[in-house]
């Protein structure tokens, strides 16, 4: 028998759902067909399919006898497994959805798995005397499970959030007047015009500083199998060096070109201020190399 009070009076830990736990998912499908007394099974049955929370009619009909039942004395923990059962389904959609709007390098199991056990908890710590507050604590449990979890695995900050929302919002507007994807020059273009900021124009486009070598090295694809990857790679080497040879002071990019044999990784705050006012000449050299760029690989590309 699971023992609430003890639950309640652990910290606030994620354990794993067990066959013995009263309010594991395993039981949910068993529980989902129990049909509560006095309701017609074709009642329960269209109930459970429209059960919400953040529904008005909702909590004052099914929550509402979920607590006339907790008041004559019915076991508290069957109250909760049957109403973790009720709203389970509505609970994966609500992390599904959640999830699909999270950006793509972001983990969506995670942020599903904190929905879930968000409702898991409050369900736990539900007061039946007011049962009325508790769907707004169950919001605001889930709406902050969900930012946390987001922001754990977006490390950008607020306004470079907005600004790539805004860009990729510009950028699908173009490609529909255009009927043809766009070219790396004219992403540059639009990331210039939704922020002139060389912090922003970098995560507008793409650019992510790496965590290891291994890590650049598998993103590499192979030369054998993708021609044209190789030479627009070779282009973009040959862009940077030219970057270095002809935009940079000498001191800093004999400094850069140091540091990048060592592979010493994060370059000195100092360095990174007094690279900033030449790194616009750095995408536009980088925007599109096979265009932009004379190397050996131009002609043969372009063939």
């Amino acid at each position: 028998m699971y023992n609430q009070q003890a639950a309640l009076s652990q910290p606030s830990e994620k354990i794993s759902f067990s066959a013995d736990c009263r309010l594991c998912p395993a039981r949910l499908s068993c529980a989902a067909r129990t049909v509560p007394r006095g309701t017609p099974s074709a009642r329960w049955d269209r109930e459970r399919r429209t059960a919400s929370p953040y529904d008005r009619e909702w909590i004052t009909t099914e929550l509402k006898e979920f607590a006339q039942r907790a008041e004559t004395g019915e076991q508290l923990a069957d109250l909760q497994e049957e109403l973790l059962a009720r709203l389970w389904p509505w609970a994966k959609r609500t992390a599904d959805r959640l999830a699909s709007g999270l950006p793509a390098e972001a983990d969506r199991d995670a942020v599903r798995s904190e929905v879930m056990w968000e409702l898991y908890q409050s369900i736990l710590r539900i007061d039946w005397t007011r049962y009325e507050v508790w769907p707004a604590l169950l919001r605001a449990r889930i709406r902050g499970a969900f930012t946390a979890a987001a922001r754990a695995e977006d490390p950008l900050t607020r306004g470079q959030r907005r600004a790539r929302r805004q860009f990729l919002a510009l950028e699908e507007a173009t490609v529909q007047g255009l009927g043809r994807m766009l070219t790396p020059g004219e992403k540059a273009g639009l990331a210039s015009r939704v922020s002139p900021k060389n912090g922003e124009l970098l995560v507008l486009l793409g650019f992510q500083r790496p965590a290891s070598i291994d890590d650049v090295e598998l993103s590499l694809p192979d030369p054998a199998q993708d021609p044209e990857g190789e030479a627009i790679r070779r282009c973009s080497v040959a862009a940077f060096r030219s970057w270095l040879e002809n935009d940079l002071p000498p001191d800093l990019a004999r400094y850069l070109s140091e540091s990048l044999r060592r592979d010493t990784g994060s370059l000195p705050a100092g360095v990174r201020r007094r690279l900033t006012p030449y790194l616009p000449a750095l995408r536009l050299r980088l925007a599109d190399p096979v265009e932009r760029m004379p190397c050996p690989e131009r002609n043969r590309h372009a063939a």
